[in-house]
């Protein structure tokens, strides 16, 4: 942790692992999830001392990165992206409450709060799951994107989810396609 005013540094901590991933902080425990992608796991860790609570081992999938946290339902949702598969995992105790497969090499997640729906652009489509049933997870549509189309953003406050498609070859030009959430 860095002051921001000063850019001292205030508390650090070592990770024993060589590829970390995106993280997720639950404001209402201070805990923070740290993806420890070469592990296949999930790292706790206190976010006022960052020091290490637990490790959950991940049940399925490798190379774990995206991760996205639900606080109301105490949910943590994380994609592997060897397989691509999305995977509900409870934030309290890590056990895995259901998976479904996304497309290939996920880069990013978006969760909306007030649908329930994650977004995962992987590698040429943009899968939206439903979350809100007690059933578990369930693909709701996948929209094709574009070669190597696997960088998204969820604006919720927009209700937009927007996709960076690279250009596939000197030819023609990338863009960024904009997909409006309904509901």
């Amino acid at each position: 942790m860095i002051n921001s005013d000063t850019g001292r540094v205030l508390v650090s901590t070592h990770v024993a692992a060589l590829h970390l991933q995106p993280m997720a902080l639950d404001p209402s425990t201070d805990r923070l999830f740290v993806n420890l992608a070469d592990q296949d796991a999930i790292a706790i860790y206190d976010r006022n001392t960052l020091r290490a609570l637990e490790t959950w081992k991940l049940p399925v999938g490798h190379r774990n990165s995206p991760i996205a946290l639900d606080l109301r339902r105490h949910r943590l949702f994380v994609v592997a992206t060897d397989p691509g598969i999305l995977m509900e995992l409870n934030s309290e105790t890590g056990a895995l409450e259901s998976s479904i497969a996304t497309p290939g090499i996920p880069d990013d997640i978006g969760f909306d709060d007030a649908t329930e729906q994650i977004y995962v652009p992987g590698d040429g489509a943009l899968a939206v799951f439903d979350a809100s049933g007690s059933e578990g997870l369930r693909l709701l549509q996948q929209v094709k994107t574009g070669p190597g189309a696997r960088t998204g953003m969820l604006i919720s406050s927009e209700r937009r989810f927007v996709v960076a498609v690279p250009s596939p070859s000197t030819a023609s030009s990338a863009h960024v396609m904009v997909f409006t959430i309904d509901k």
